[in-house]
């Protein structure tokens, strides 16, 4: 993993995903920027409280860096949902309406997700050239939408898991992510290893839930080796400065991308 500055901003790029032939990506941080108010820095999101000129310069400097018209990157409404869309010349906006994660096989674009704390998700296969961007925040986690979007490559394009690769980015830690019994029941039914991602909170009921283990532990069940799997290991609410945080901000903050395209 490293970071590089672009055109007055740091991104972060993922060492397997670099290495690549042919797969671009990007995670950006809230370094420079155009946006101001709460969601100063580098926000993407048109749905926070921020000037919409600041949030199109911003996806500009995104597009440039991956080579693409400003037009042709590609962000889902996210709704905290395990529904996924295969991006095609057709698809229509209405289409990524209530979708958290992306798929394609297309040339010229480029599929992102956003986040403040959930975990987003680059996954590639330089064989198939098939890419995919997912947002996976407890919701999405335990409802296993990283192996569902996995699956679906399997499925529509013929992928092997063996071939793929995958950056979980930056996002709440553990260490940072104390939740209630309403989570914590759901990880209960969703991980029989729950027992590994649950560490008992400070205060009684609740528990500090491991997302980004939970997330690997679907992504290996798919038969994707563990080898081909880097986590950033960054946490967005122990670094607010670097990245945007909901909960750090009291959900009044900005969201970050993380992008990957075809070349």
């Amino acid at each position: 993993m490293s970071f590089i500055s672009y055109q007055g901003t740091e991104f972060f790029l993922f060492s397997n995903l670099k290495a690549l032939q042919g797969i671009n990506h990007v995670v950006t941080t809230r370094k420079g920027g155009n946006s101001s108010g709460d969601a100063a820095g580098f926000n993407l999101s048109y749905s926070v409280e921020d000037n919409p000129q600041g949030v199109a310069l911003n996806r500009k400097i995104v597009a440039s860096y991956l080579n693409i018209n400003p037009e042709n990157l590609i962000f889902p409404k996210q709704t905290h949902s395990d529904n996924i869309v295969i991006v095609t010349p057709h698809t229509t906006y209405e289409e990524l309406q209530g979708v958290d994660a992306l798929i394609t096989q297309m040339h010229g674009i480029a599929i992102g997700v956003m986040s403040a704390d959930c975990v987003p998700v680059l996954i590639a296969d330089p064989i198939k050239r098939v890419v995919a961007a997912v947002h996976a925040g407890w919701k999405g986690t335990v409802a296993g939408i990283v192996k569902k979007t996995v699956l679906k490559m399997l499925d529509e394009f013929n992928c092997n898991p063996q071939n793929l690769f995958v950056g979980i980015g930056p996002s709440i830690s553990a260490l940072n992510y104390e939740v209630g019994p309403d989570v914590i029941e759901a990880v209960q039914a969703s991980f029989p290893q729950y027992k590994k991602l649950l560490i008992a909170g400070k205060t009684e009921g609740k528990a500090y839930f491991d997302l980004w283990k939970a997330n690997q532990i679907w992504l290996t069940s798919c038969g994707i080796p563990e080898s081909q799997i880097e986590t950033a290991g960054i946490c967005t609410f122990g670094h607010p400065n670097t990245f945007y945080s909901a909960r750090y901000f009291h959900h009044k903050t900005g969201r970050f991308g993380a992008c990957i395209s075809i070349s």
